[in-house]
């Protein structure tokens, strides 16, 4: 919180922390790249791996970006909440957080009135947490960034378009855990049509 942060930086109050948090500008994509950048640099070595992750966020209204009664992994179960998806930065030195997306569902995209109510960008679209893992991923390349491994679970496994798009690179390895249902041979009904 911003009491513990303020007191890492030698803060006296966290208002300062508070301020950055909450009321200034700055370009929050300009700012995820450079910790990006920082944080692969401190951490490389062979043998890199980067994971695919979300998260949900519990909530008790329905005016926060994306909240909606959703899948929380916390719980196991359907819960009022938000989700992330995340991409970390994982070696023997350490891990960091090098991207994130907010999942927007589509009872959100399709909704013209509660995107403006809440601030949605018109440019931004629906995209599954595939899509936005991809999406980051794509962008991690672009500025560079290869690992020996990209790692991800079966949100991302059971999404034949995700893995397919992985294994059309023919240069990232990757491990994706599938649903315990789905078979070897099954894996071909999962392939985009």
């Amino acid at each position: 919180n911003g009491w513990q942060i303020a007191e890492q930086v030698g803060n006296e109050n966290p208002y300062r922390v508070q301020h950055l948090l909450g009321r200034a500008q700055w370009d929050a994509e300009k700012l995820c790249q450079e910790v990006r950048q920082y944080g692969v640099e401190g951490l490389s070595e062979p043998g890199n791996i980067v994971a695919v992750d979300e998260t949900g966020f519990l909530k008790q209204g329905n005016q926060s970006v994306g909240v909606q009664v959703q899948y929380y992994g916390t719980t196991g179960h359907l819960e009022n909440c938000q989700v992330g998806v995340f991409l970390s930065y994982i070696t023997g030195k350490g891990h960091t957080l090098i991207d994130r997306r907010l999942y927007l569902p589509k009872s959100w995209a399709d909704d013209s009135d509660k995107r403006c109510k809440a601030g949605v960008p018109k440019t931004t679209k629906f995209a599954t947490k595939a899509q936005l893992a991809q999406q980051m991923l794509q962008s991690a390349w672009d500025a560079g960034i290869r690992s020996a491994w990209v790692v991800a679970d079966e949100v991302y496994g059971n999404d034949g378009g995700f893995w397919w798009w992985l294994e059309k690179t023919g240069q990232q390895p990757y491990v994706l855990t599938v649903n315990k249902k789905t078979v070897r041979g099954n894996w071909l009904a999962l392939l985009p049509s």
